[in-house]
Parts: structure tokens; sequence; C-alpha cells
């Protein structure tokens, strides 16, 4: 504060300055207190935004040797969504490194490397065995010895997409069994055809009444064998269309 009630004072430009002086400093003070509000909303929002979120969040400071190589790494941060999927209270290993855990973390090292060699940026898909999750993740840097994994839960689509590889599969298979089955079917048709073709040119030519009786009888149970057949081709056919009705004798 400035005294000046109980005298006259006369003001210099060298007060003028001052006075201007304090006036900054109240105005820049008053703009970083309100800075500090903004950035300390932000920041809530940052955490509640990646807290809450459902993807798997986790931030990494990364331990390398001289050669650049990660051999360890420090969990900094993680939300709820990667304890879930990764079946463990990642959450509760903040500012804990992996070497101190009990845990086996060297199959993300691995990755950690390939994302390092890649400037810190790497994608692809991982199983995680312990909680039988598929997931799709994305790893990538923030700043030298940081990396952010972020991991999206795809285990509904990939169970998906192997039911319809296993469909796609059974069908290949019926269609090699049908087409077989066909093939073996125009055999079995063409043998009592050919029967019931010969035996009744030679039924026509021949005027021993014997031969005729063996040539018939051999026609006619050609007859019935291809008739048999043509039958059992109908009934395996409305099998596969689900129209066969069975009748109890």
């Amino acid at each position: 504060g400035i005294d000046i009630v109980d005298g006259f004072h006369t003001w210099t430009n060298e007060d003028y300055e001052w006075i201007v002086s304090v006036i900054n400093i109240i105005g820049l003070c008053i703009q970083l207190q309100r800075s500090e509000k903004e950035a300390l909303l932000d920041k809530t929002y940052l955490q509640n935004l990646y807290k809450n979120m459902p993807l798997g969040y986790i931030r990494l400071s990364v331990h390398c040797d001289e050669y650049g190589n990660a051999f360890d790494f420090t969990i900094t941060d993680a939300n709820h969504a990667a304890d879930e999927l990764f079946h463990r209270p990642l959450s509760k290993m903040i500012g804990t490194k992996t070497s101190d855990t009990p845990v086996d973390f060297q199959e993300a090292l691995i990755y950690l490397n390939i994302a390092l060699q890649n400037n810190g940026n790497y994608e692809g898909e991982y199983h995680i065995t312990r909680s039988d999750r598929y997931t799709q993740y994305v790893i990538y840097s923030i700043q030298k010895g940081e990396l952010i994994a972020l991991f999206s839960d795809i285990s509904e689509s990939h169970r998906v997409k192997e039911k319809l590889i296993e469909a796609k599969e059974k069908a290949e298979v019926s269609d090699k069994l049908k087409s077989a089955f066909l093939a073996n079917m125009s055999h079995e048709i063409r043998t009592p055809l050919n029967a019931i073709v010969g035996f009744s040119d030679l039924l026509v030519e021949t005027e021993d009444t014997e031969e005729r009786k063996v040539y018939s009888k051999l026609v006619n149970e050609n007859n019935e064998l291809l008739l048999q057949l043509i039958s059992d081709i109908l009934d395996i056919s409305k099998i596969e269309a689900g129209t066969l009705d069975v009748v109890q004798g």
C-alpha cells in the first residue's frame, strides 16, 4: 500500500512507472490465477475422460539400455478398463517397476521395443490369455521415454469372425462331399441303366424262351435297383432341405 494521506506528495515519473509496474503485476497475478483454474479444469476433464472411457489406457515410462532397447518399464497411469481387460489391478501398480513385481511382462517388452523401433508408433491385435480377451491396440510416444497404449476389446467381433471362418470351412467341405456324392451316384445310376438298356436289346433280339425269361428278370431287377437309387437320392435331398416326413410304422 501507499500512505500519502497525512501530507502532500509530488508525483514523479518514477512514481508513475512504479505504480504502472504494480498494476501490471496485479494483472499478471489475476491472469495466472485464471489460467491455473482453467488448466485445473482441463486436467480434471481429461482425467475423468480417460479414467471412464471404455478403452483400456496405460501410460508407461520405459527404461532403455545404452542401445535404446527397453529392458523394463514402469506403469505411471492406468484406468479401470485396462484393469478389466488384463484381469489385473494395473492401477494399483502405478510407480512400480515391472521387474519388482511377480508378474511376467517379458512379452510386453517385445511389443514396446517394436514400437520404439517404429519411432514410438505401433498397432496390432493381441490376445490376453489371462482374461481370454481379444484386443486391438495402439502404442504411441508422447515424449522420449514415455509411451501410451490404448486397448479396445474386439472379443465379440473376433469370435464372430472365427464362426464365419468355421462356417466357410464347413461349407467348402460340404461342397466337396456333394461333388463326390454326385460323382458316385452318377456311376451307381449308370450301372443299372446300362444293364436295362443292354438286356432290353437282347430281349428283343432273342427268340429263346428261357433266355427271354433270364433277360426279363435282369431288366426287372435293375429297374428296382434304379428306382431305389432315385428314391434314396430324393430322400437325401429332402433331408438337406429339411422337408423329409418320417412316418412311424
